[in-house]
């Protein structure tokens, strides 16, 4: 892991020159790098978004966008994306006889699938949609530390797979208007409001927004909801390996999109913000931010990036259906040297850290910070640049 792949003077210099970048804009700026870098070819991986990369990344959420789209991908192909992805809640197929195929879908179902899947119609789930209460009732737990039994846990992954009707709501406005981020951000109250110290960041000279100030959802269900999914990733990851803290260091942002193929509304997170320096493991000089953190540069670097993705709704010619395609779905993409998402998904540039871009997955609508502040309620730790 972390082994530069480089042989050419030519990829040593940009090495050179990107890696300084990182330090001085900051680790969660590498999305700004991996578009502002503009090499075509760079020893076998791209420093841009790649062909292959966009593939990979539209192949992975068509293996959580219900069974016609996961039905296109080869059995091999499927198998080695699955093999990258650590699920946290389990993902929940619809039934083909709720709507699975859109009306104006050009997927062709061989007849021999088909009706396998009408025999194996009743291991499909159907949705059963979470309430606002669920939602506040796993956030008090979760939020001040409480024990999560069987009945919280499957609350919990309702809750990723089938949000309350706000957050559903969003997720088929972003359909509706074809992807277009303002259709997400209108939804923002106008009103800033201003980053406050995160854990000695001032005096550290440490900025971990992109702008000193946030918005935050008019609807404050979706703020709620923001909250549950920090908690939850925090909660769920160490059962697949992946111990994350909500802290300035670590977990405290993700970059929202929607996807270029179905609009599907998304949050690609970061966990591993600003490894801690060091000599032997770790020689990067990240900035400001950097100073103080006890993160270290191990193996879970390969699980930091961590996807979200809303339910995807049904089109037809008339417009949105009031039936589903996929549930939601939360997971990790695991970037270990050698998997599909190393290869395809991590440019080479920063194998080191294993970034993923938001702008492999869709168009970017803005980044969702939640802070490690001893403010209360949780909703107003959430700033939206």
């Amino acid at each position: 892991m972390g082994v530069w792949r480089g042989r050419s003077p030519f990829s040593l210099v940009l090495r050179l020159l990107i890696v300084p970048m990182i330090a001085v804009l900051g680790f969660h700026y590498a999305s700004f790098i991996s578009v502002s870098a503009r090499d075509p070819q760079f020893n076998g991986k791209s420093l841009c978004s790649s062909g292959a990369a966009a593939t990979c990344a539209e192949q992975l959420m068509a293996l959580f966008s219900g069974p016609v789209r996961a039905g296109n991908l080869t059995a091999a192909r499927a198998g080695e994306l699955r093999s990258c992805v650590r699920p946290l809640v389990p993902y929940h197929e619809i039934s083909p006889s709720s709507g699975c195929v859109l009306d104006d879908e050009s997927y062709a179902v061989p007849s021999t699938r088909r009706r396998r899947r009408r025999l194996q119609e009743s291991q499909f789930a159907m949705p059963q949609f979470s309430s606002v209460d669920d939602l506040f009732e796993v956030n008090a737990m979760l939020v001040n530390g409480g024990d999560i039994d069987g009945d919280a846990r499957e609350k919990m992954e309702r809750l990723a797979q089938w949000p309350p009707p706000e957050i559903l709501q969003l997720a088929k406005r972003a359909v509706e208007f074809g992807g277009d981020p303002s259709a997400v951000l209108t939804e923002l109250s106008p009103i800033r409001h201003s980053v406050p110290d995160v854990e000695n960041s001032t005096a550290e000279r440490c900025s971990l927004t992109k702008y000193d100030y946030g918005n935050r959802f008019d609807d404050d269900v979706i703020n709620s909801y923001i909250v549950f999914l920090y908690h939850a990733i925090s909660m769920l990851s160490p059962f697949v390996g992946l111990n994350v803290s909500l802290s300035r260091f670590d977990l405290f942002h993700g970059h929202m999109f929607t996807s270029y193929d179905t609009s599907r509304l998304g949050i690609l997170f970061h966990s591993r913000e600003y490894p801690a320096y060091d000599e032997k493991t770790f020689p990067l000089n990240l900035g400001f931010c950097q100073k103080g953190s006890s993160i270290p540069y191990d193996k879970s670097m390969d699980l930091r990036n961590i996807l979200w993705l809303a339910p995807l709704v049904r089109c037809t010619k008339q417009g949105i259906a009031d039936d589903w395609l996929a549930s939601g779905a939360l997971l990790i993409l695991d970037a270990r040297e050698g998997g599909v998402v190393y290869r395809e998904l991590v440019p080479e540039y920063l194998d080191y850290v294993r970034t993923i871009s938001e702008d492999e997955f869709g168009d970017h609508v803005a980044d969702i910070n939640y802070l490690n502040l001893d403010i209360s309620p949780p909703e107003r730790r959430v700033f939206i640049c």
